[in-house]
């Protein structure tokens, strides 16, 4: 029993290693007040047929390893698709990935959510030579474009995120 992966699901997994690491990524503000999220729900941007988008929300990806964050991604978008997504299926994401599958889309920015300080885009995917062991070889290659809000986190509190997020992204393919 197999099941694909991609892109956007070793993103949310290793998401689930890096933002409990980085808790301001996890908080908004609100009336001056800061508000920490304490599960690490993440929602992806899901759209359908008609254009329209829907933010799913999967649960303690945290607690999720690489095939269940592909299964759960899976069921997510099959829920929309299928227009059997509830409210509560789009409720308390701390954080939102939107993915553009598109390989000459090299790059986006997103904004986040309300209720949310950050969001993560990840361009569609493409190959880029790279010296691997020694020897040339191409190797396929996205952009992470990270949006946040200055109240809670400055650039290098981002730079910090997203350099453990794409070490925990190879360390899953490892």
């Amino acid at each position: 029993n197999k099941t694909m992966v991609s892109i956007l699901h070793l993103a949310i997994a290793a998401l689930g290693r890096a933002l409990p690491e980085h808790p301001r990524l996890m908080s908004f503000v609100e009336g001056g007040q800061v508000y920490t999220y304490r599960s690490t729900n993440v929602a992806l941007v899901v759209r359908t047929q008609d254009g329209k988008l829907f933010t799913p929300v999967l649960r303690d990806v945290d607690k999720l390893d690489l095939v269940a964050t592909g299964k759960a991604c899976l069921e997510a978008t099959l829920a929309v698709h299928r227009a059997r997504i509830s409210p509560q299926d789009l409720e308390g994401a701390c954080f939102t990935v939107s993915h553009i599958p598109i390989s000459s889309v090299t790059r986006f920015a997103a904004l986040p959510n309300r209720y949310q300080s950050a969001i993560l885009a990840i361009s569609g995917e493409r190959t880029m030579a790279a010296v691997v062991d020694g020897n040339l070889a191409q190797v396929p290659t996205v952009t992470l474009t990270l949006s946040y809000d200055h109240q809670l986190c400055d650039g290098i509190y981002a730079a910090t995120f997203l350099d453990l997020l794409a070490k925990e992204m190879e360390n899953m393919l490892e």
